[in-house]
């Protein structure tokens, strides 16, 4: 027996060793070098005959194996080594994960970029790209290639953004606004089949519109949908679609009766005026001439719950059967709200009747005041100190015991008597009343009897006699 050849491992003969199929394990090529394994083919022939009994018969199949091995060698010199193998898998690993990229060309000339977009992620999420990739023998999936060049590479971004991250980010168009691109996303997603992307937009417009359509005042100055947004739609949608009807039904909830009986004023930024639309549009003109009418309760409730949009839609209802029917669907919400507001009406009234009541109580008291000074100037005795005080009941009324003064609250001003002086902090007495009209010996005693001693005589002319 020959010694047998070393290569890159150590092998024993003493048993024939495992030698896998190289059509089954290509990393047979790894173990052995070229010319080394064409040796130990040799030495697996001579071992095998030199066996005797069971352990030098084999089975049929591993001789084929082994010799079919060794004569692929010997008639093929030129088989890739380990690292050729290695280099051609890769090839076609990358040949293979290209075959899987579609590319998509988006815009015009001037405008025009490209996409590079798995293909089972388009079929996925988009009807259009699977009805024109599922042929392997249509012409976009043998070019790889498919163009959309009646659409904005800004627009389809926020497709692609949406389908990679499952986020919809919209990119506002230099010549639009936020609403009207909102509005080119959502016909993308309908050009596109992508339903999902139609309703995260909607979503997206039925939350920026909400706050303004449900206050109650509202007007044609706080909405943010233009003339031209109204022109998109109804150029690029169904009479019917879910997105041309929550625009509608904004505009209503917004405009009152006076904004939607005169459209023919200018909107700044803008083309085209409400005018415009309301003759060129049929399903806009019903619209107008159906809600025109509305109360300020109808409009409220013209703008619909966010799953009202989002359901299937008729297309086949004429706009103003539909509006038809909305009316009638509403009708009992209609009924709620003017109830509400009636009572609203009626607590405010209320209010109001009580505040004219507390006002009339004031004047009331105020009356009653004059009244009271009027007493005390009218009665040749004066008003003392210990003039009773009226009485202020809980109900802002009052009683006074003293007797009713014998000239009337008017002769005051009509000249009869002399005008009331002001009443300030300096010349006001003890009992509130000006002492200016309180006769000379009402003063004394009421020095007298408050212990303050007042000079009643004017200075003689020994005073300065006295004083020295």
């Amino acid at each position: 027996m020959s010694t047998p050849r070393r290569a890159i491992r150590t092998w024993s003969f003493s048993s024939p060793p495992a030698q896998p199929s190289p059509a089954t394990s290509p990393l047979v090529y790894e173990a052995f070098s070229l010319n080394d394994y064409d040796g130990h083919v040799d030495d697996l022939k001579d071992t095998s005959h030199e066996r005797s009994g069971q352990q030098a018969t084999t089975n049929d199949d591993d001789k084929a194996s082994i010799s079919g091995a060794g004569k692929i060698q010997e008639d093929n010199p030129d088989t890739p080594s380990a690292s050729n193998l290695r280099d051609l898998n890769d090839k076609d690993a990358a040949k293979q994960a290209w075959d899987l990229i579609i590319a998509i060309v988006v815009g015009h000339s001037s405008i025009q970029q490209s996409f590079l977009v798995a293909r089972r992620l388009l079929m996925t999420h988009s009807t259009f790209m699977a009805e024109k990739l599922s042929d392997p023998n249509s012409p976009e999936s043998l070019a790889k290639t498919v163009y959309l060049s009646d659409m904005h590479p800004c627009i389809f971004r926020a497709f692609y953004r949406y389908i990679v991250s499952g986020i919809c980010h919209v990119d506002q168009l230099r010549d639009s606004h936020v609403v009207g691109t909102q509005i080119l996303v959502w016909v993308c997603g309908g050009k596109l089949g992508c339903k999902s992307l139609q309703d995260v937009v909607l979503r997206q417009l039925y939350a920026e519109l909400e706050p303004a359509a449900r206050s109650l005042r509202s007007n044609r100055t706080v909405l943010t949908i233009r003339p031209d947004d109204v022109q998109l739609v109804c150029t690029h949608t169904a009479p019917n679609s879910p997105l041309r009807r929550l625009l509608f039904d904004a505009i209503v909830s917004h405009y009152t009766s006076a904004d939607l009986m005169n459209l023919g004023w200018s909107v700044p930024l803008n083309r085209t005026t409400w005018l415009d639309m309301y003759q060129k549009y049929s399903d806009f003109n019903a619209m107008i001439d159906l809600t025109v009418q509305y109360t300020a309760a109808q409009r409220f409730f013209a703008y619909e719950s966010l799953g009202w949009y989002l359901q299937h839609v008729d297309e086949s209802t004429p706009v103003n059967e539909l509006y038809s029917l909305k009316q009638t669907s509403d009708l009992k919400w209609v009924s709620m709200k003017e109830a509400e507001c009636q009572e609203m009406s009626r607590l405010r009234e209320q209010a109001e009747q009580e505040e004219v009541q507390i006002r009339d109580g004031a004047v009331h008291l105020i009356e009653n005041g004059l009244t009271t000074l009027e007493q005390g100037f009218g009665d040749d005795t004066g008003c003392r100190a210990d003039t009773p005080m009226p009485n202020i009941d809980s109900d802002h009324s009052f009683t006074v015991e003293a007797p009713m003064p014998n000239k009337s609250l008017d002769s005051l001003y009509m000249g009869e008597t002399d005008p009331i002086p002001f009443m300030s902090g300096d010349n006001l007495g003890h009992s509130g009343v000006a002492e200016t009209d309180i006769p000379m010996e009402d003063k004394l005693d009421h020095s007298a009897n408050s212990g303050v001693a007042e000079a009643t005589n004017p200075p003689t002319e020994n005073q300065d006699d006295f004083l020295a």
